[in-house]
C-alpha cells in the first residue's frame, strides 16, 4: 500500500490528488484499478444516466471526502479529483451528464439542478414538494423526468430545463425503481412494482408493456432507443435462471437474449452486443460480460458487494472500460477495469 495521498482544502473547485490503485484479481488476475479511496464513501450515479464522459477521460460521482455528500470530477487515468459542489442535500445516484459534457443534472434535496461542468454555477430547475430520489435527463440535456412524493403518491414529473414549466406524467400508489428517457425521441419507460410502464411527456399515453411473466430487475433503453433491455426474474418454477430480455415497444414483441448466472444488475454497451452483469450468487459474487451472438459468458472480476445489486456496473461510451462500485472494505468505492481485448470499441453517442 503507497503512502495516504495529502487531500486539498476541501470546496467546490478544490482539487487533490489521486487515490488510484492497480492490483490483479484474485478470481482472474485480470489488472483492476481502484479510483477512490476505502476511507470515503464513494457512489457511482445510476447506470440508467452518464456518469463517464463520452471520451472516457473522466467520471462523476458523490463523495464525503470533504463536507457531506458532495458531486467530485475523478480523472480516469491519474485519479485526480475535483470538487463540483457545496450542497446540502445531494442525491448521488441522480447525477447524469448530458449535453456534451457541458452540464451535470442532479437532484439536492428538494430541487432539481442544472451545473455548468465549467463554471461550477447552479441553476434550479425545478423544486419538486419531496424528492423521490430518481432522475432522467435526455442525452441533450433539453427534457428531464424526476420522481416526487406526496405520502404514499409517486408523481412522474417532466420539464424540459431550458424554460419554467411541469408536467405530471403518471401518478400511482407503489414502488418505483427506474425511470429513463428515451434516447432520440419523446418519452420514457418506467419500472413500478416489477412491471415496465411506457410513458409519453405529456402523459397521454401511460400503458404497462405485456412482458414476460415474473418481475423486472432492471431495464435500460437500447442505445439507439428503439428497444428497452431488460433483466427478468422468472415467476415460474424454482430454480430459474434470470433473464435478459428485449422489448420493442413499437412492435409489442419480447425475446428473451439468454439466460445468465443470476446476474442482478446490468449495463449495455454501446452497440448492445454485449452485456456487463453483478451476480448475486454468493458463492461467486463476480461481473460478468454476456455476449449476445454466442450467448456465452465470462468472468471479469470479483466485486464483493454486500448486496449485489449495489455493484452498479456500467460501461465508458467507447465501450473499452468499465466501471463498478463494491463496500468489499467496508465503504463504498469505485472500481475501472480496460476490456478492450475483450470488447470491440464503440463510436460516441451523438448528444
Amino acid at each position: 500500500m503507497g503512502a495516504r495521498p495529502v487531500l486539498a482544502a476541501s470546496g467546490k473547485g478544490q482539487e487533490a490528488a489521486g487515490d488510484r490503485q492497480r492490483f490483479l484479481d484474485p478470481t482472474t488476475e485480470f489488472e483492476v484499478v481502484r479510483l477512490t479511496s476505502p476511507e470515503f464513501v464513494s457512489i457511482l450515479p445510476s447506470n440508467t444516466g452518464r456518469a463517464v464522459s463520452r471520451r472516457a477521460e473522466f467520471l462523476i460521482c458523490g463523495s464525503d471526502r470533504g463536507q457531506g455528500m458532495q458531486a467530485y470530477r475523478i480523472e480516469v487515468k491519474s485519479g485526480k479529483t475535483r470538487q463540483l459542489t457545496e450542497l446540502s442535500a445531494l442525491e448521488p445516484e441522480t447525477m447524469t451528464l448530458a449535453g456534451g459534457d457541458r452540464w451535470l443534472y442532479a437532484i439536492d434535496g428538494a430541487r432539481l439542478l442544472q451545473i455548468n461542468m465549467g463554471t461550477l454555477r447552479e441553476r434550479v430547475i425545478a423544486e419538486m414538494r419531496e424528492s423521490g430520489r430518481k432522475l432522467s435527463v435526455s442525452q441533450d440535456g433539453l427534457n428531464a423526468v424526476f420522481a416526487e412524493k406526496e405520502g404514499a403518491l409517486t408523481r412522474l414529473r417532466f420539464t424540459p430545463t431550458g424554460k419554467l414549466g411541469l408536467q405530471t406524467v403518471a401518478e400511482f400508489e407503489g414502488v418505483l425503481t427506474e425511470v429513463a428517457v428515451r434516447p432520440k425521441r419523446a418519452g420514457l419507460f418506467y419500472v413500478r412494482d416489477g412491471g415496465l410502464w411506457l410513458a409519453s411527456f405529456d402523459g397521454k399515453e401511460n400503458r404497462q408493456l405485456k412482458t414476460s411473466s415474473g418481475q423486472v430487475l432492471e431495464a435500460q433503453w437500447s442505445p439507439d432507443g428503439r428497444t428497452i433491455l431488460y433483466l427478468l426474474q422468472p415467476g415460474e418454477g424454482p430454480g430459474r435462471l434470470n433473464e435478459m430480455h428485449e422489448y420493442a415497444p413499437d412492435g409489442n414483441s419480447d425475446v428473451v437474449l439468454g439466460k445468465t448466472s443470476q446476474f442482478v444488475r446490468f449495463a449495455p454497451n454501446g452497440d448492445a452486443t454485449v452485456f456487463l452483469g453483478a451476480s448475486g450468487s454468493k458463492a461467486q459474487p463476480t461481473l460478468l460480460l454476456l455476449l449476445r451472438a454466442v450467448r456465452r459468458e465470462l468472468t471479469l472480476c470479483e466485486h464483493k458487494c454486500s448486496d449485489p445489486r449495489l455493484a452498479n456496473p456500467t460501461f465508458a461510451p467507447n465501450s473499452q472500460r468499465i466501471f463498478f462500485q463494491t463496500d468489499r472494505h467496508g465503504k463504498m468505492v469505485i472500481y475501472s477495469m480496460v476490456v478492450d481485448r475483450l470488447v470491440d470499441p464503440t463510436e460516441e453517442v451523438p448528444q
